[in-house]
């Protein structure tokens, strides 16, 4: 199996595991509009083609922070 792929099983079971971590986080820490946690249900595009140009891009953005 190729790193980053995973059987459509286990990646169902990942959604619904994150889909119940929002819900509980924003129960908790929520109120009435509010929500602490907004889950994005589409893909994540940007120049980030594998691990050394995303830790590139985090070093990048921890640098920018004052």
């Amino acid at each position: 199996m190729a790193v980053g792929r995973g059987s459509g099983k286990d990646i169902a079971e990942l959604h619904q595991y994150c889909m119940e971590l929002v819900d509980g986080i924003n129960a908790k820490y929520g109120d009435g509009d509010y929500a602490p946690v907004v889950w994005l249900e589409r893909p994540v595009r940007g120049g980030c083609s594998n691990s050394t140009s995303l830790a590139h891009h985090r070093s990048s953005a921890r640098n920018d922070v004052p």
